[in-house]
């Protein structure tokens, strides 16, 4: 498989995994603390976006860990 790059030797997935995390973690954290305002110009519960919120909060811990870890060397 081929892996996209910056530059020689760098990938672009540590940084792809660090935004992800960062935009879907304020997603999670913005459902939670707004989802009264958001439950009327979504049409959703509140509970159901703030139940979104925590699996998006959980998710973006989750991507953060992973892009932790050391790369794997090159095959």
């Amino acid at each position: 498989m081929t892996e996209l790059t910056i530059t020689q030797g760098r990938s672009l997935l540590k940084p792809a995994l660090i935004l992800d995390a960062a935009v879907t973690g304020l997603n999670g954290v913005a459902y939670l603390a707004a989802a009264g305002p958001l439950e009327d110009l979504l049409g959703l519960p509140a509970a159901w976006l703030r139940t979104a919120g925590v699996v998006l909060v959980a998710f973006a811990a989750l991507v953060a860990l992973a892009s932790r870890r050391p790369s794997a060397a090159a095959a």
